[in-house]
């Protein structure tokens, strides 16, 4: 927080991950994916196994303390995807979709192109539920 021109003195949040990861080698302003009118960010930990990426949102509080996701390497491709994370860019909207997108690049001569996407899109405001009450009687293992 910005305090007459200047920044205080003691930290107002401290993200931390594995000591061997190198967890914050590579820090990224990524826009905001989920919509919520504040800007996420992107941090690599490119040496935690094949390397991942810690996405955490922000709020009217400021950055949340907790990631909301945690790509790794492992899920995105070949074996030989290893650093991954070893540095970020973010923000553009590569796609068109209204959302932006981050691209994450690793030591394997690799680069990824990661898309954001909505999840789900409600169009109505209308949200019925049938049957309106539930009766906890009827809600037995047999039922489901």
């Amino acid at each position: 927080m910005n305090e007459a021109g200047g920044f205080q003195p003691e930290p107002s949040l401290e993200l931390t991950g594995p000591s061997y990861s190198a967890f914050g080698f590579a820090i990224a302003s990524i826009g905001d994916i989920n919509q919520d009118g504040f800007q996420d960010i992107a941090v690599g930990a490119p040496f935690e196994g094949p390397g991942k990426v810690y996405i955490y949102h922000s709020s009217a509080e400021g950055l949340r303390r907790i990631p909301s996701q945690v790509i790794s390497g492992a899920e995105l491709g070949p074996a030989s995807m290893q650093t991954f994370g070893y540095a970020l860019s973010g923000g553009l909207d590569v796609d068109g979709n209204s959302y932006p997108d981050l691209l994450v690049g690793s030591l394997a001569e690799r680069v990824v192109l990661l898309r954001a996407r909505p999840v789900i899109n409600i169009l109505d405001k209308t949200f019925t539920v049938t049957p309106s009450k539930v009766d906890p009687a009827r809600c037995t293992p047999d039922s489901w």
